[in-house]
Order: C-alpha cells, then structure tokens, then sequence
C-alpha cells in the first residue's frame, strides 16, 4: 500500500488516513478500519467533498464486512450533500457506487435507473490508464459487477455480458499490473475473473504472480487464494495446496485477520487436513467469523459445510445452517444472498423427498417475490423444482402445470434456459403414469421426437453432460416403445442401445464423479431391460446378467462416494433376487432380496430421503408378508415391519400439515391412496384377520380411517392447562417449555420464506419435551396417534352424564376382497369387549343396492318415502343384516358410535331395523340407540377434547337464508325465537352474505342455519351453503330459487321454470288458485333438477364453498346445525377420506355437526330444529335442578328425540324426512 501512495506523491492527513482505513479493510480489521473513519469525522471539521469521501469510505466498509444496509444509509447520506463542486464524472462515480450497494449489495433495483445510462458513457479508453481516478477505476468495477448481478437473475439469450466485459478490462489489468497498480487490479479483479472464466483467469493469476517480489504482501495473499480456489474447483488439487501454503505465508506476514480461517477453510473442505468430524470443523469457522461480527465472512464460509452436510444426509444440521445463514443476512441487509440461499435450501429439501410440503410451500413463495422482483432466471428454478416435488408426490397434473409455467416464463422473458426448459416439460411428461397401449406409444414418441435435436445441440456446444442426460432419458423411453410395439421391437431396442453407445462415447470427457453417474444410469436401463426380458421368457439368465450388473454398479458408486445412486442400486438389485424368486421359488432369493432391502433402507433413512425409504420399506414388507403366507413366517416380525412402514407414512403425512387447511388434506388424501399405503393397511387387515387377532384388526382399521381428518383436527387442539402444570414442576423444561410457546406464536407471523426454520425449531423442541408424560399425551392427542383402548376408556369416561347407565360401543365395519365383517367394541370392557362378526350382506350386493335405488336424488326419494319397517320387501330391507346383528350384542339406549367403510358411508345406518326388546319388534335403529358417526376414533376423540375443553358458551348465532318469501318469513321468525330463547342472536335474508357470514360465527359456541345447500358429487370442493347476494338496496336477494322440498308450493315452480308455465307474477298467483288440487308431484321433481343446473352463474357471488369453511373462524369449538340439503352428504376417498361442508366444519374448529344426508323439505327442518334445541333446553334444565357441576348436555339423546317426534307425526312419518338427520362428532355440548 505504502509503496502505492508514494507513487501518487504525499499524502495529506486526511487523504493517509481514508488510504489507511482502506488497507485495514482490506486486512478484515473492520473495526479499526471504521474507527480511523470515525476520527476524521469527529477530530477537525471536514468539508462537504471529505465528508462525501468518509461515508462512501464507510460504505466500503460495510459491505465487506456484510452489512449492506449500513452501507446504504451511508451512500443516502453522501449522495444528499451538495454536489455543487462536483463535476460530471464525479456525480456519475457517485451515482455509479450508491446504485452498485443497492442493487449488488442489497438486491434491490433502482427506483431511477437513468443513472447507470449516463453512467456507460464515462471515458470508454482503455489505454490511457493514468487518466482515470481512483474512483473511476473503482466506478467501472461497479459497473461490471451490476451488469454481471443482473445477468444472474436474468439470463436472456445473447444478452452474455461477460465477452464484452473481458474486452474492456483485459487492456486495463495489463496496464494496471505494468504499473504495480495491486489495489486497482484487486478492485477490477472480481468482474474480470467472472468474464474469463476459470482457466483464462488461472493464465492470467499465475503471470500475475511469477513476478510478485514488488506485491505487497496483502495482495499476495489474496491473489494466491483465488488461485488455489481456481485449482480447487477444477481438480488440480496438488496446486491448490501450494497456494493455500504461499497464501498462509503471506497472511501471516501481513497479519489478515481472516486469511488463516480462509486458508483452513479450504484443506479442510478439499481433505488437505483430516480431523476426526471435518463437518463440525468447517462449522466452527462459521463461528468463528460470527464472533467477529462479519456477516459476509459467514456467508462465505457456509458452501462447504453446507455441501458436507448435505452429502452426509444431515438435514437437520444442514436446515439449522440454513437459518443461520437466514438470520445473517437478514440482519445484514443482504437480501439478493437471503433468497438464493431460500432457493438452495428450497433445492435440497426436495431432494430428500421428504419435505414435499415445505417445498410447495417455500416455493411458491419464492416464485411469487422472484416474479415480483424480474428475477426471472431464479423464478425459472423455482418451477423446475417445483415440478420435481409434484411429480415425487404423484401429483402428476401440477407437475406439468409447473413445467410448462416455467417453459413459458422463459419463452416470455427470452432466457439462456428456454431450451433447459423444453426438455423438462418432456422429462415431467414421461414421469406421468399412462396406460399400455398406442396411447403411451404415441405419447412415448412425441417425447422421444423433442428431445432429439436438443441433444445434438448440446453436442455442437460441447456440453456433454447436457447430452448424455437427455440421451438416457431418450434411452429409457426407447426401451418402453419396444416393449409396447410387438411388431418390431428389435428395430426400436438397437436405437435404445444405440442411445447407450452414445452416451459411454460421450461421457469420457466428463470427470470421474459425473463419468459414475452417467455410467451408472445407462447400466440401470440395461438392467431394467433385462429383467423385462427375463419376466416374459421362462428360460434364460436375464436375471443373473442383471444381478452382475447391480453388483458392480454398487462397488462403482461406493467408490464414488455416491450414497443415494449406491442405496438404489441396493433396491434395484433386491427386484432382481425378487424376480428370480417368482421364476424359481428359491427362498435364498427372497432372502437376499432381503438384505438388500434392509441395507438400502438403511442408506435412505440415514440420507434423509423419506419418499425412497418407504418405497424400500413397502418392498421388504411384502417380502415378508409373502414369506408368512408361503412359507408360515412366524407373525411378530411381519407385523414389526408393519409398524416400521407405518410410521415411514405417519411421518410423511404429517410433514404435508405444513401445507394448511384445506391443500394439506387434498394432498393428505392423495398420499393415503398411494400404492405403499393402501397395501399397508390391506396386509395388516389381512394378516390380523387370518390369525383373528380381532383387536388388532380393529386398531390398523381405525388407524387407516380419516388420518388426514384426525391431522388437521389435531392441529387445533388447545393445550390443556395440565401439560401447562407439569412444565412447569421442572425449571429447566419450564424454559424449554417457553421457548416452544414462543416458536409456536412465532410461526403465524414470519414469512413463509422462513416458516420451515421455524418449524424445525418446533420439532426439535417438541422432540426434548416429549419424555414429560403430560406433553407426550398432548401430542399424541394433537397427532391423532391411535392409543388402542385407551381411546375407548375415554368414551366410556364421556359418556358417564348420562342420567342412567349405559355402554359406549364402537362399530366398525371391515371389507375385505367382497366380504364384510362387523367389529363391535364395548369401551366398558376393555379388549374382552371385541367381537367379529360376519355379515350374511357382501360389498357387491351394496353397490348394486345403491345403483337401484341411490344412483338418482328421485331414486333415492322414492326409496325413502317406500320404506316401512313393517314390509319386509321394500328396499330398506335388503340393508338390515348391516346392523341386526347388533342385537347381540348391545342393549336398548347405549349409545352407538359409526364408523361407516366405503360405500356403508351413503347409507343411513340408523334408520335400519333391529328387534327392540322392550316391545317385542322391530323398530328404526335410532329408536333403539342414540347414534353418533365418527370418520374414525382419533377424530371423535378429539372432538371430544374439543367440545370438554371449550370454555363457557358466550353465545349462540341463528342464521336463515331463504328465497321464497312466505316460507322465509316463518323460518326467520323461528330464528328469532331460538335465539332469544338460547340467549344468542338471529341474522337473516340479506344480512347473511359472504362478507358478514365469518363475523357472524366468530367467537361463538352454537350455529345454526337454516337454507340451502348445494351438492355436486363431480367437485365436492364446490359443495356450499347458499348465503344472500350483498345487494342490501331492500327486500329479497335476487338469486335463483334452490329447492330443498318437493311440496312448498308452486309460486317457486313459476319463477324457477319458464320452460314449465310462462306467465308472470301475478298470473302465476291467480293460477294457483285454481289448480290447488292438482297433483304437481311429477312438475316439481322437474323443476327441481333444473333449478340446480342454473346455480353456476352466481355461485361465486352466493355460496359458502367447501374451500371458505375451511377458513372459518370456528375458535369456540361450537356446535353447528345444518338444516339444509345434503349438508352432512360427503365424498369418501381411499382409506376413507371424507371431504366436504362435514370436514370443513370439522377442521375448522367445530366440535359437533348435526345435518341432513339428503334434500329435506324446509318444513321438516323447523320441526326438527324445535324438537332438538327443546330437548336440549331440557336437558339443560335438568342439570341445573340436579346441581351437575359438568355442564355438560348430551346431543345424542337429544337428536334422538328429535328424530323420533318427526317420526311420530303422521304427515312426516316417512324415512324421507326422519332419516336424513344425524349428529357427527362430539355428543356433549357444555353448557
């Protein structure tokens, strides 16, 4: 440095000193650099240029340091002091370094970029060096690095900036070395090296450096690390290690505080040092430039710990990392660093398929402020990763949605990537499942037929691994065309092998690491095709070519050091033991299949790649599933390894919560239909129903039922004041106990860019609780873990405010291939309370009931209004052998919990005949029994949780919606009366729309609504409450006329149908009088069907959908009432999954849900809505006058009466209007 400033003449004071603070900066001694700037400032007056010259020194500082927000205050402040000395090229040096910190430091843009056209128009000789200042050489550093940031974000076709910045900068770097100009050279150093590239800056370092006697030793140092950095990354590890010693050696002289921590960074990651935990090692340096309060020193030295941990598959370390670096940077203002480091983690989380819902969740966000901010080339990575997740979930719809979202951002933004792009959208293409045939051939070729030219134009640009990637690709799909084409597949096999050829032709030039790779994936196309060869010839020694080859694969990737691909090839070469077995039924087969299994599980679980471990996991299962129906295997180990796949499962499900609401059970639902495990719980069903193992049976069955529901409902539970207690009786987990607490408030108000650190926080907290009893059990609950009779010692414990004994049971019913068996369970009786029952009814006689007479809503009426428990052949009765059996084993008014299977959910079990003791006959079910339906016990427990936990009711909300004015009028004045009977209020007509519905349900613990729903079987998701429009000008709501009743009238019928009678208001009234004893039945079932054809117009603006219950504020775990069409009427998905109002409401915090099955008439729904809140009342006063301290009123018995009082009244005798009513969920309601 001295020698530099004795070139330039003496310095003054002032100028020594900004020269010093500099060369203190340079030595990473930051604070001494900042307090020698400070001095100046506070030591003499300073003129306005030195001020201007102390900040911009100031920002220099902080942002090497790391702290670019700092750095920008400091350019605000010196671009706002008077520039009215300053000439042109001044104001544009200026300009150029405030917009450099902004947009390269910070990653922000400008708000004015005309600066940095003014500023391209600086001196453009590059000869004449000694006319340019200091501060214009520094300027056109500024200049390049802007260029080449906004390159990164933005790669646009022949937009490459890099030729044109080596052009200019070459003249200058030779010029400036000539000059011994070391700190001018390290400041262009940065954008110069970038525009070579490695191998032309190696040239250039190493001229640079053979004639280093007059360097000072800083710039040697410097110089000399980037050097071995270059030799690093290219593989010239022998030279790398020279300059990392020369490198040390002038560090040391000159006393870099940080060049020894860098010089160790780099042997420790390259194995020039090997300590016993190299990981921890390389973590520690990040500590170490913590300590010293050096941000971007941190980042810096993040790379490689970062790469270790995730070669190691240590996700938690690499994740714990991550927010480290997230914290760095948000607390230095680097926000461009923030959101690349979000994309690698974003990147790294899918590639341990195990975190599908962190990535949707990460990702979407970072696309959203990717696109927001024109960042379009980290936009485009975002939707390739994106599309990989989806096609990992199966989710093979959105995949390509993402693929082609980000296909079409860089045909729209013209990016270097469209052609990377075109290829994804055909690699997500093959990845969609298609079935065999001229389809999946045409689709096969199509693919085949994009991928082709992109290949040769990798080959013309000389990127070889571009083109042995895509030429596999072509490969495989070469080898499934010959496969579905019979007519000449040894035509298409020579082009696939061809492929091949190409490919171990190519890859030569590729390093030793990547050469595995390529290899590696050709050999598992030969494998794959050879054990489709052996499957179709019963002779031959396909399977041992392909075993060879699975064995050398693995010693291949073990010395690469290639666990993933070496963990696959375990799993791969455990298929080809599996298909010699199936040839041969050789047990050593199947036993080293496995081994291979168990190895490879091993690998999976330690890599964290949780997708590739339960796909392992459901292959060994089977082979031992196999190996006890085949061979006897003894039963403890195959259900050992039930469990183990099981919890591989749980854990997946559970990690989609992230997810929220509603997306989280769609994609709940979709993972509970995936082949691992829908064969799970069918093997364990099988395996405990063979060896009768009837409790058993009944604990996978309720395991498989509603896990979804029981996730999101669990995610609600509020924490019980006893956990609270027990946390605090120990101090130390007291303190955990807080810091959970306050991660968990924290969660809902970080971004979504940082929920997944947070989320970390809160499992590994959970994980130091979970030994306190009390939290465990909260957890368990919170889950949906199924606790087996625990869960029925709660029921009976629920059920003890009845007013006289009785039993809790639990029926559950079973399918399995076309059988049905019934599990009944008596929760007072503990695993001596289990009976199986075979049931004389098969699941095929279901379904064909079902098409007879519940394919049509007018099948379904007629049916309903048939049925009499007296004739023994109308159709009902064909359905009783579903619960007679019940008789022997329950007694008259215990109360019966439901958890219908598959079909048995569109039918109502209560209305079904039993023989009834107390008189001799048979009767409806519900006139025997209370009963309740639950999607499964975990989800009735915690209902239950939810309904005794609530806190008092603060009110009660009753709401009606209706279009037809005479019957509107009487449903809103029962609303009235309810409510000022139950001390709530009543909302009606136009003040209940979309806008008001949510305020009108917050906070409160009972609503009820009377009106219409809507309900379409094709998209459950658009279910929905019909609400007013928000036209409140006066009068009705203009909207179509909905009806949930064949006998309300005619005026409706006129409006409704103009097809049907075309006559106006006032004409249709006169006609009613005059044909009011006409039957209309035949018209109105018309009318009836058309009116909800003509709903989809407005359902936008009127209907409370599926999607908005799911947001709805239901906080006081309330009971709600449902007095519409089809409001408890759901789709049932695999491992029965319900979706619809019923789940909305129950995910979003109700207790309990009374509704209707099928379209009622309104009239019908206000005698049961009076019937059941006048049993409630009575039950209400009943335990005031007994003093019960509980509070607690029983919804079952209530309903029940209810039922039965509408049954009991001849015009509504009829199972049609009696029938459709059932309670859901909790059966108490607190006081």
């Amino acid at each position: 440095m001295t020698g530099e400033l004795a070139n330039q003449g003496l310095p003054t004071h002032f100028e020594g000193a900004i020269a010093r603070s500099d060369e203190l900066m340079l030595l990473g001694d930051y604070d001494a650099a900042l307090a020698t700037l400070e001095s100046l400032e506070t030591d003499s007056p300073c003129t306005i240029e030195q001020n201007r010259e102390v900040l911009r020194a100031k920002a220099r500082t902080w942002v090497a340091r790391g702290y670019s927000q700092r750095a920008k205050e400091c350019m605000r402040k010196a671009c706002a002091l008077s520039r009215e000395k300053m000439n042109l090229q001044q104001i544009l040096t200026l300009d150029v370094h405030a917009a450099f910190v902004t947009i390269v430091a910070c990653g922000e843009e400008l708000e004015n970029g005309e600066v940095l056209c003014q500023a391209r128009e600086l001196p453009a000789s590059m000869r004449a060096l000694t006319s340019f200042s200091v501060e214009e050489i520094e300027a056109e550093g500024y200049l390049h690095r802007i260029a080449i940031t906004r390159q990164t974000i933005c790669q646009r076709k022949l937009m490459d900036v890099r030729p044109r910045i080596e052009e200019r900068l070459r003249p200058f770097m030779c010029d400036t070395q000539r000059k011994n100009r070391y700190r001018d050279l390290w400041r262009l150093f940065g954008p110069f090296s970038v525009s070579c590239g490695d191998i032309l800056t190696a040239e250039w370092l190493e001229d640079l450096l053979s004639g280093e006697s007059r360097m000072p030793d800083i710039f040697r140092g410097l110089f000399r690390l980037e050097l071995a950095k270059i030799y690093g990354r290219t593989g010239g590890l022998h030279d790398c290690s020279i300059q990392l010693t020369a490198a040390e050696a002038a560090f040391e002289i000159c006393g870099h505080l940080h060049g020894a921590l860098e010089v160790r960074k780099h042997r420790l990651h390259y194995g020039f040092t090997s300590p016993p935990d190299v990981l921890g090692a390389l973590v520690k340096i990040m500590e170490e430039y913590c300590r010293m309060d050096c941000p971007l020193g941190v980042l810096q030295s993040a790379s490689f710990p970062l790469a270790h941990a995730f070669e190691k598959g240590d996700h938690r370390l690499y994740v714990k990392l991550q927010e480290v670096l997230n914290d760095v940077c948000t607390v230095g203002g680097i926000l461009h660093e923030r959101l690349l480091l979000h994309l690698q983690l974003l990147a790294s989380m899918n590639a341990g398929t195990g975190h599908y819902a962190q990535v949707m969740e990460l990702g979407s966000a970072l696309y959203r402020e990717f696109c927001a901010r024109k960042w379009w080339t980290p936009a485009f990575h975002v939707t390739v990763v994106l599309s990989i997740a989806e096609t990992a979930g199966e989710n093979h719809q959105s995949a390509q949605h993402w693929a082609c979202e980000g296909y079409e951002l860089c045909k729209r933004e013209s990016l270097e990537a469209e052609l990377q792009a075109e290829y994804h959208v055909a690699q997500i293409r093959s990845l969609e499942p298609i079935a065999a045939g001229p389809s999946k051939a045409v689709r096969l070729q199509e693919i085949i037929s994009v991928i082709e030219p992109l290949v040769e134009l990798d080959v013309n640009a000389s990127n070889n691994q571009g083109a042995c990637t895509k030429l596999c690709l072509m490969a495989s799909l070469q080898f499934q065309l010959a496969r579905l084409n019979r007519a000449t597949p040894d035509v298409i096999l020579a082009m696939a092998y061809g492929s091949l050829d190409r490919v171990y032709a190519l890859c030569k030039s590729l390093e030793a690491r990547e050469r595995a790779v390529v290899t590696g994936e050709c050999q598992e196309l030969r494998i794959a095709q050879l054990l489709f060869e052996g499957k179709h010839e019963s002779k031959n020694d396909k399977e041992e070519q392909a075993l060879h080859i699975a064995d050398n694969l693995i010693e291949l990737y073990r010395s690469a050091g290639l666990g993933m691909q070496e963990a696959n090839k375990y799993r791969m070469r455990a298929m080809c033991n599996l298909q010699m077995w199936q040839k041969r039924s050789n047990r050593d087969c199947l036993v080293a299949a496995e081994k291979d299994l168990q190895t490879a599980c091993t690998k999976f679980r330690a890599a964290s790649n949780s997708q590739a471990w339960l796909g392992s996991q459901h292959e060994l299962t089977r082979i031992y599933v196999t190996a006890w129906e085949k061979y006897g295997l003894p039963l403890d180990p195959v259900l050992e390894e039930l469990q183990k796949l099981e919890s591989i499962a749980d854990r997946l499900r559970r990690e989609l919560s992230a997810l929220n609401g509603l997306p989280a059970l769609l994609q709940k639902q979709r993972f509970a239909s995936t082949t691992s495990v829908v064969d799970l719980y069918k093997w364990a069903s099988v395996v405990n129903l063979t060896a009768q193992r009837h409790a058993e049976l009944w604990f996978w069955s309720q395991k498989r039922k509603a896990r979804s529901l029981s996730d999101m409902l669990g995610l609600g539970i509020i924490m019980p004041s006893t956990v609270k207690q027990a946390m605090a009786a120990d101090p130390k987990i007291e303190l955990e106990f807080q810091k959970l607490l306050a991660a968990q408030s924290r969660l809902a108000a970080v971004s979504e860019n940082e929920r997944g650190f947070v989320r970390e926080e809160i499992a590994n907290l959970e994980g130091q609780l979970r030994p306190v009893a009390q939290f465990r059990e909260y957890l368990d609950l919170r889950d949906g873990v199924f606790k087996g009779f625990k869960e029925l010692e709660a029921l009976n414990d629920a059920s003890s405010i009845s007013d006289r004994p009785r039993d809790v049971i639990f029926v559950d019913w079973i399918l399995y291939g076309d059988k049905i068996v019934m599990l009944v369970v008596n929760s007072a009786l503990r695993g001596d309370g289990v009976r199986l029952l075979h049931l004389t009814i098969s699941v095929s006689d279901i379904n064909r009931w079902l098409g007879r007479n519940f394919r049509e809503d007018r099948d379904r009426r007629d049916c309903l209004r048939e049925d009499s428990i007296e004739d023994q052949f109308c159709p009902m009765r064909e359905l009783d052998p579903l619960i007679s059996s019940l008789q022997q084993c329950t007694k008259p008014a215990d109360l019966l919990i439901f958890s219908p299977t598959s079909c048995l959910n569109s039918l109502p079990l209560h209305a079904l005949k039993i023989w009834d003791e107390r008189c001799e006959t048979g009767v409806p079910l519900i006139a025997r029994n209370p009963v309740v339906y639950a999607p499964s016990i975990s989800v009735l427990q915690l209902c239950l949780a939810r309904s005794r936990t609530r806190e008092s009711p603060k009110s009660a909300i009753f709401i009606g919606v209706y279009d037809r004015p005479q019957e509107a009028g009487t449903i809103y004045s029962q609303m009235d009366r309810l409510a000022t009977s139950w001390n709530g209020r009543a909302a009606c007509g136009v003040d209940v729309n979309k806008g008001s519905f949510s305020r009108l349900i917050d906070g409160v613990s009972l609503v009820h609504y009377h009106g219409h729903c809507v309900f379409s079987g094709d998209n459950i998701l658009q279910q929905s409450l019909v609400l007013s429009s928000d036209n409140k000008d006066g009068g009705t709501a203009t909207k179509p006329y909905v009806s949930t009743s064949a006998d309300e009238g005619l005026p409706n019928i006129l409006h409704a149908s103009q097809k049907t009678l075309q006559r106006d208001d006032q004409q249709s009234a006169t006609a009613l009088e005059n044909i009011t004893n006409v039957d209309l039945r035949p018209i109105i079932d018309e009318v009836e069907q058309e009116t909800i054809l003509q709903l989809d117009s407005t359902a936008q603006t009127i209907m409370l959908t599926v999607e908005d219950i799911f947001a709805l504020p239901l906080s006081s775990s309330p009971l709600v009432t449902l007095v519409a069409c089809d409001s408890t009427t759901q789709t049932i998905a695999t491992g029965d999954e319900p979706l619809g109002i019923l789940t909305g409401l129950l995910c979003a915090g109700a207790a309990s849900v009374v509704g209707a099955s099928w379209p009622i008439p309104s009239r019908t729904g206000r005698m049961f809505s009076d019937a059941f809140y006048s049993e409630l009342d009575n039950q209400k006063s009943f335990a005031a006058s007994e003093h019960n301290d509980n509070k607690l009123v029983d919804i079952a018995v209530a309903l029940q009466k209810a039922v039965l009082h509408i049954r009991n009244c001849k015009e509504t005798s009829e199972t049609y209007h009696w029938g459709a009513f059932s309670l859901w969920g909790s059966w108490l309601y607190k006081q």
